[in-house]
């Protein structure tokens, strides 16, 4: 319920802590950050898969500085963020071109949670909370701010308006993409970032559903991808183009968001194997309950996303390569 003065305008702190940044490190050892990501999860299947979404032009950039994306996380203890490794290869573009989303399916580990697919936004939320999206509703995103440089991750929130909704796709520097226009300014670093709507702040009416209160309050609309550049100069008369300098210059103040379903749609490269994982998941359940009396060498524990302990047989398991953050350096 929603107490009497409590104000509709806040970020969750759960919201934050799904994201991290994305970079590398360079011979001698110096951190650059290049994008943002996010953690969800698919709670639809018995394993609750994880998987960290950013946008791919954020992976492409690293993979011309580096072969491993560095995964930038606040660790479940300690004063200073933490990298963790995994090689560029592992990250999974959405099978259409013009969609700028890559995917990197991964168990969670650090100080994070995972946004729930279940609670983003889809023709399907619509209906359930009796609310679409309309010009001038309110957005907001977490993500990096280079200038801000922290010891730890601090995202920071950028604030916003629906200024265009989907329809004609739209043209960009990345191509034309199925996008929503924001009124918004987006910058280096916050490419990648998830962004929000809050059903109640941006619709409070006797109609709306009372699944609206609670997590399903804000939904995910979708993951920032960049900005129009322009130049209050003429185009060169030579060129007929804008000097690069120029354009480098001037944040013209609209953002382009990739919709979430294309994020949903991406996840489609790891069905097959989510589905087998989920089956086996479900099968060792329930060989752990009745057999609760297994020799402990036959036993383990799978953190999940929600940060449940649950014992299942160590041989169902098969580990990627990211250490879990939980471990204590040597």
């Amino acid at each position: 319920m929603i107490e009497e003065g409590e104000s509709l305008s806040y970020v969750p702190p759960e919201i934050l802590r799904c994201v991290v940044f994305l970079g590398y490190k360079d011979s001698s050892g110096l951190e650059h950050i290049e994008g943002s990501a996010f953690w969800i999860v698919n709670e639809s299947y018995e394993h609750h898969p994880a998987y960290l979404v950013t946008a791919n032009h954020v992976i492409d950039e690293i993979r011309k500085k580096s072969i491993g994306v560095g995964i930038r996380f606040n660790p479940k203890s300690g004063d200073k963020a933490d990298w963790e490794s995994v090689c560029i290869d592992r990250w999974k573009r959405h099978p259409d071109d013009s969609v700028d989303v890559a995917i990197l399916q991964a168990p969670l580990f650090g100080d994070h949670e995972c946004w729930p697919i279940e609670v983003f936004f889809t023709e399907q939320s619509i209906k359930e909370d009796l609310k679409g999206i309309d010009l001038g509703d309110e957005i907001f995103f977490p993500g990096w701010f280079w200038p801000h440089r922290t010891e730890k991750n601090l995202p920071i929130v950028r604030i916003g308006n629906v200024s265009a909704l989907r329809g004609e796709k739209v043209s960009t520097r990345l191509g034309l993409m199925d996008a929503y226009l924001v009124e918004a300014r987006s910058i280096g670093g916050l490419s990648g970032s998830p962004v929000f709507v809050d059903v109640l702040r941006n619709k409070v009416s006797k109609e709306i559903n009372p699944r609206a209160i609670g997590r399903f309050r804000f939904r995910l609309l979708g993951l920032m991808n960049g900005h129009f550049l322009g130049t209050e100069k003429e185009i060169d008369q030579k060129t007929n183009k804008i000097p690069k300098e120029e354009l480098d210059r001037l944040n013209m103040g609209i953002a382009f968001v990739t919709p979430a379903e294309k994020i949903v749609e991406g996840l489609e490269v790891f069905m097959e194997g989510d589905k087998k994982a989920s089956e086996e998941y479900k099968n060792s359940n329930r060989a752990f309950v009745a057999f609760d009396s297994a020799p402990q060498s036959n036993v383990s524990s799978q953190i999940t996303h929600t940060g449940a302990e649950i014992p299942i047989p160590t041989e169902k398991i098969v580990f990627p390569d990211l250490k879990k953050a939980s471990r204590k350096k040597e």
